[in-house]
């Protein structure tokens, strides 16, 4: 899922005009408002006791894009074994998850006390959803959708603090 705001060359060389602090101040509107989609998506993460380890809520970033013009990329992201769109969107059967992610969620959910154990009911489990897939649990989209109008008015609020304080219109 992706938001995009039109117009950002526009909007930047309008802010770059208004000094490099009302820049920064959208900058900091943006981070903002993907933080409060991270501890939205969270939230629900908790409340729908979708996340037994904690490694999905802890992947939770808002990392600047490197592409020009800036911006902000919000989402779960934990590298190789990032397992959030198969929470989100589910999992079509037909290939095993890996089987050491579903050790660790067992481990901790069933409190075993053997390694062992927790191997087995992993790979019972990986076969399971190989041959069953999984349903899907959104908790990122709705957290962008609850937001979508705060990313404006983050941006907004925060220029006009510097306007406000510095003067400048």
């Amino acid at each position: 899922m992706q938001v995009t705001i039109t117009g950002i060359p526009e909007l930047t060389n309008a802010l770059e005009k208004l000094g490099p602090e009302v820049l920064r101040a959208a900058d900091r509107g943006l981070q903002s408002a993907g933080a409060h989609i991270i501890a939205d998506a969270q939230d629900t993460l908790k409340s729908e006791h979708i996340n037994t380890t904690g490694l999905l809520s802890q992947s939770g970033r808002v990392v600047r894009t490197k592409e020009a013009g800036g911006g902000y990329d919000v989402g779960f992201m934990s590298g190789e074994k990032n397992y959030a769109g198969a929470v989100e969107y589910g999992r079509r059967a037909g290939r095993m998850p890996p089987p050491d992610m579903l050790d660790a969620w067992a481990y901790k959910k069933f409190h075993l006390k053997d390694r062992k154990a927790s191997r087995a009911i992993g790979w019972a489990m990986a076969v399971h959803i190989g041959r069953h897939g999984t349903r899907p649990h959104p908790f990122f989209g709705p957290a962008v959708k609850k937001n979508s109008s705060r990313i404006v008015t983050s941006v907004r609020d925060a220029i006009n603090q510097v306007i406000n304080r510095t003067g400048n219109v």
